[in-house]
């Protein structure tokens, strides 16, 4: 049987944003190598090409089995500020190599007080890790997105523990990067 090497790649991939609960706040998360980025920054505004405002991050590394597995840093840095249902556009990045994401947008979350004639919720857990079923998964919801979109998406399940060092049942961290 032929062993496949798999690389992390640079770069700053599986970036994912949360609320805080707090007005005004949203968090971002994503992961790289951690010999590569040491200044983790947000870049965030209301104009694409125009992101006027930064916050910097902190990291923790994480390392998942001997061989195999997640090994890098996984990046936090929490906007704040924001315009409650405003559509936001914001970059990750490293401010010493000047390296950043593409612009990815969202739009901000109303006040806590505000109340909302619709939300249109995704929620779905256990995708399942061994391809293709999580491609399915995706693909329905990318779908019903487009239908209607979604103003929130919450996973639980797999994505959360995805390459527990289980590469000898087809699984693999790398495939999780597709997802982000």
């Amino acid at each position: 049987m032929a062993r496949i090497k798999i690389t992390f790649q640079p770069g700053h991939k599986q970036i994912h944003l949360g609320l805080t609960g707090k007005d005004g706040e949203m968090q971002v998360m994503w992961v790289s190598n951690p010999e590569h980025y040491n200044a983790p920054v947000v870049e965030y505004g209301l104009i694409p090409g125009l992101l006027k405002q930064s916050v910097n991050g902190t990291y923790h590394t994480y390392n998942v089995g001997k061989v195999g597995g997640f090994h890098g840093r996984i990046y936090v840095a929490i906007m704040k500020d924001l315009k409650p249902n405003h559509r936001y556009y914001y970059r990750v990045g490293d401010l010493i190599t000047r390296t950043f994401s593409k612009t990815k947008y969202f739009t901000s979350a109303p006040l806590k007080v505000q109340s909302l004639d619709e939300v249109n919720v995704a929620i779905f857990g256990d995708m399942g890790t061994f391809a293709p079923f999580g491609h399915f998964v995706i693909d329905k919801i990318a779908k019903d997105h487009f239908v209607k979109p979604f103003n929130l998406v919450f996973l639980t399940g797999d994505i959360a523990y995805a390459g527990m060092n289980s590469q000898a049942r087809g699984e693999s961290e790398p495939i999780w990067d597709l997802f982000g």
